[in-house]
C-alpha cells in the first residue's frame, strides 16, 4: 500500500440500500457505492488520497472534516472497489 495508509482496516456491513446510500451521502454527496467498499484509517488521510490517485485510485470525494472530527476521503481502485480513508482527528481544545 502507499504511504500513510496502514494503521487499520474497518469491516462495516450495511444490509439494505438505504444503509449504503446513507454512508455515500455522508461521505460523497451522493449514492456511488458497489457491492464492496473497504476503510482503513490512515495516520495522514491528505497524504494517503494524493499517493493513492498518484497510483491510479479515482478521486471521488476529497478529505472533508466530518462533525465527529474526522477525516474521510473516498476514492475507486482499479476494478471498482471503493476506499474510504479516514483520520482520526485530535479533540478540539477549549478555553
Amino acid at each position: 500500500m502507499a504511504d500513510g495508509v496502514h494503521e487499520m482496516g474497518l469491516v462495516e456491513t450495511a444490509d439494505d440500500d438505504q444503509a449504503a446510500q446513507h454512508i455515500d451521502r455522508l461521505e460523497v454527496g451522493r449514492p456511488v457505492a458497489g457491492h464492496v467498499r473497504v476503510a482503513f484509517g490512515v495516520a495522514d488521510a491528505r497524504g494517503a488520497t494524493d499517493a493513492l490517485v498518484g497510483a491510479c485510485a479515482v478521486l471521488l470525494a476529497a478529505p472533508v472534516e466530518r462533525p465527529w472530527r474526522s477525516l474521510h476521503s473516498r476514492l475507486e481502485a482499479p476494478a471498482g472497489l471503493q476506499l474510504t480513508l479516514f483520520e482520526a482527528l485530535e479533540p478540539e481544545t477549549t478555553g
